[in-house]
């Protein structure tokens, strides 16, 4: 007796598993989308919300920096206070230590641990452009004389391939190309004797040239007559180049007259001193002051050097004259040469009469 077997396959079932297989797949991708989006959401308003705190805190930590300046141009500080001591205070005083102060509460913008240095090591100068000038006086802040000046200077535009050695003053174009760094014009005046005479006689004028070569410091004072003038190396090392200048045999402790005049490219500016043993801190010349702002839990710390006399803002000339006529005279053979040897500009084609007694033909 056989027996027939058959089996029945219910091919409905299996695709009514395989629908849900496939639905609770896109509920899965639905999800992990939706909470991508949600994620990049997030981080695009944590982002935009950190951006704002971060230009709140910089304008707080500026707010610090304003109120310290005030203070010191109001000769409420004399001492520094190189070290921060964020003690929690009530509003701006006198009492530096203290500088603490609450801008906005409910948004959490605040100040706080401001530092302010009299005597500083170095001055500073940032993005001097070509052609611009910056003046300075200082004196050391200390007993001891000032033995060495180094004038430091580094690219602000990324021109850092100095030559190997003095290859010579190029035009404009081609030293940017050759992306050498600035040539620095130095003058330096002792201001310990201040008549016409002394302050003619002791000026002194060099060039810092960058090279990659090594440099030796340039002499002052019974070396003037060699030095003066001169256009002398500047070893630029890793992209910064220095110019050492030895002020020993003035043996003072100053104040001097700094003149710097960048040339050809964009420089940030350093000056430093030495005493022969340990670094100068200057007197009269910078201030620097730190501050830290904060908004909720974002920091932001700022360091700036402002300048502590008038000089900073001095011409770049001795003699300015606007719409001003003048008869000027030379005399080039000063001291044996006769009046026929004088160049009178009145009377070399600026309609002056013959006489000369009106050099600027006025009616």
């Amino acid at each position: 007796m056989k027996f027939a077997m058959s089996t029945s396959y219910n091919k409905s079932s299996e695709q009514g598993f395989a629908s849900i297989v496939i639905a609770l797949t896109l509920v899965l991708i639905m999800a992990l989308l939706t909470v991508g989006f949600a994620q990049l959401t997030r981080r695009e308003q944590q982002n935009a919300l950190k951006k704002q705190l971060s230009v709140q805190a910089y304008y707080a930590s500026e707010s610090g920096i304003n109120d310290a300046v005030d203070d010191i141009l109001a000769n409420k500080i004399t001492t520094s206070n190189a070290t921060c001591t964020p003690t929690p205070a009530t509003g701006v005083g006198t009492n530096y230590n203290l500088y603490s102060k609450d801008i906005n509460s409910t948004l959490g913008v605040s100040y706080s641990c401001v530092s302010i240095d009299l005597n500083p090591t170095s001055l500073q100068y940032t993005n001097v452009s070509d052609g611009s000038f910056r003046t300075i006086t200082f004196s050391s802040a200390g007993a001891t004389s000032i033995k060495t000046l180094t004038v430091s200077w580094s690219s602000a535009d990324g021109q850092n391939t100095p030559p190997v050695s003095n290859v010579g003053f190029k035009t404009q174009s081609r030293w940017t190309s050759d992306k050498y760094p600035a040539v620095m014009e130095v003058s330096l005046t002792p201001l310990t004797t201040l008549t016409r005479q002394a302050l003619t006689d002791s000026d002194f004028t060099t060039y810092g040239y960058p090279v990659t070569s090594a440099s030796t410091p340039i002499f002052y004072g019974s070396s003037t007559s060699v030095q003066e003038g001169k256009i002398n190396n500047a070893q630029c090392v890793a992209g910064t180049c220095s110019m050492v200048i030895d002020v020993s045999s003035l043996n003072t402790t100053g104040p001097f007259l700094l003149h710097l005049t960048d040339h050809y490219d964009k420089s940030t500016i350093t000056i430093t001193g030495s005493d022969g043993t340990s670094p100068v801190k200057f007197q009269g010349g910078q201030a620097v002051i730190d501050s830290t702002g904060r908004a909720r839990d974002v920091v932001k710390r700022l360091q700036v050097h402002i300048p502590l006399n008038a000089a900073g803002v001095l011409p770049n000339y001795a003699i300015e004259a606007g719409n001003v006529c003048k008869r000027i005279t030379t005399y080039p053979n000063a001291g044996g040469g006769s009046s026929t040897d004088a160049f009178h500009l009145s009377t070399n084609g600026l309609g002056a009469d013959a006489t000369g007694s009106n050099p600027c033909n006025l009616d």
